[in-house]
């Protein structure tokens, strides 16, 4: 089945361009192999949908399967010295997917070139049927065009500031003096631990679909029943906004962000695809859950339910002070889990609610601590 572009998960992202060399990253939904032609100055298609100008050059590069429906590559065309760029100057670039029933698309084809928004951007370019392209590095440091970031956060309230980078190469785009020549980011692209959790849960579904819920992650704490050790890398398994021990006490790590911080591959990889494209986000995404639904979604007791809740320090590990007995968490965490009026549970963990509500989960606790104390008197 031919490529279409919502398959395109992420990119193309222009990664490196020297004079003898030009790399274009991107990632996609399904398995294809990727041609990439480079051409001299700002290029078009022509009314036939063809382009007039010869290419500089082109090269083939398969894509590598990461997951069932992630598959990424970096196309890389290294330029023989009669074909070198020149710094300083303009190029443009195009991409030609053919997939595994010999069905090829390109920008054009994709409609990638096409339907401009109000302000006559096209979703790659910037111009209906204008290759997307790049500028080289001047070739004296003091005219160089530098830009620089850091991690991309997802957790504020201001404006993406790259899309300034945008409005600068549109203001600028035949000028190669003038637009940037090349962008920095000296963090790690991405916030790791400081996660909003709503985006979080989505992450985490996110990475069970790419790769095919095929990821499971170990924990240090065992099941005293089942000796298990390795879990399903999944919400009911590691939800969202609720993994502070699980960071802190559990994996060891040393972040004061511990509530929503990544720990899959999955969702480290849906991290990555989420903040350079939108594709993979939510169709709306007032819809992702807040902390509330993602805890109600939890009606049993989780089976890796030490890891995620027993705070195990130090003294704990060396033996100086006993542990908190598992089977006693559990019974905890039956009883609150079991509380199916979410009402109630909400006004038992905040002590907030109707004075109905309060005596109802009142009663529920001291039922509960009535029921355990009689239980461990008989024992």
């Amino acid at each position: 089945m031919a490529l279409s572009k919502t398959d395109i998960l992420c990119g193309p992202i222009v990664r490196r361009v020297a004079q003898d060399e030009v790399s274009i990253w991107i990632a996609l939904k399904t398995a294809a192999k990727i041609e990439l032609t480079v051409w001299n100055g700002m290029i078009a298609f022509n009314n036939e949908g063809k382009i007039d100008e010869p290419p500089i050059d082109s090269v083939s590069q398969d894509t590598t399967q990461i997951g069932k429906f992630l598959h990424i590559t970096v196309v890389r065309l290294a330029l023989s010295s009669d074909k070198q760029l020149h710094w300083g100057q303009l190029y443009s670039y195009n991409l030609k997917f053919t997939t595994a029933d010999n069905e090829s698309r390109d920008f054009k084809t994709l409609d990638l070139l096409s339907n401009s928004d109000t302000n006559g951007n096209t979703t790659i370019s910037y111009q209906i049927d204008q290759l997307p392209g790049f500028a080289l590095p001047a070739d004296k440091i003091e005219d160089l065009k530098i830009l620089h970031g850091s991690c991309r956060n997802n957790d504020n309230n201001f404006e993406d500031a790259l899309s300034f980078v945008d409005d600068l190469i549109k203001e600028n785009l035949s000028d190669p003096a003038k637009r940037p020549q090349q962008l920095f980011f000296s963090g790690d692209q991405i916030y790791a631990d400081s996660v909003v959790g709503s985006l979080l849960h989505h992450l985490t579904g996110l990475g069970n679909q790419i790769l095919e819920n095929k990821e499971t992650l170990p924990t240090e704490w065992e099941d005293p029943e089942t000796k298990t050790k390795r879990w399903l890398a999944d919400s009911s398994h590691f939800p969202a906004f609720l993994r502070r021990r699980l960071i802190d006490s559990e994996a060891r790590f040393t972040t004061g962000d511990t509530a929503s911080h990544l720990i899959s591959f999955g969702e480290f990889a849906g991290m990555y695809l989420s903040v350079w494209s939108d594709v993979s986000w939510p169709e709306d995404v007032d819809t992702m859950k807040s902390f509330e639904e993602v805890f109600n979604e939890i009606i049993v007791t989780p089976e890796n339910y030490g890891a995620i809740f027993r705070q195990n320090l130090f003294d704990e590990r060396s033996g100086k002070k006993a542990l908190f007995e598992d089977a006693i968490m559990k019974k905890c965490l039956d009883f609150l889990f079991g509380i199916s009026d979410k009402e109630i549970l909400r006004t038992l963990l905040s002590g907030m609610g109707t004075a109905d509500q309060k005596s109802q989960a009142g009663s529920a606790l001291i039922n509960f601590l009535n029921s355990s104390a009689s239980k461990q008197r008989i024992i």
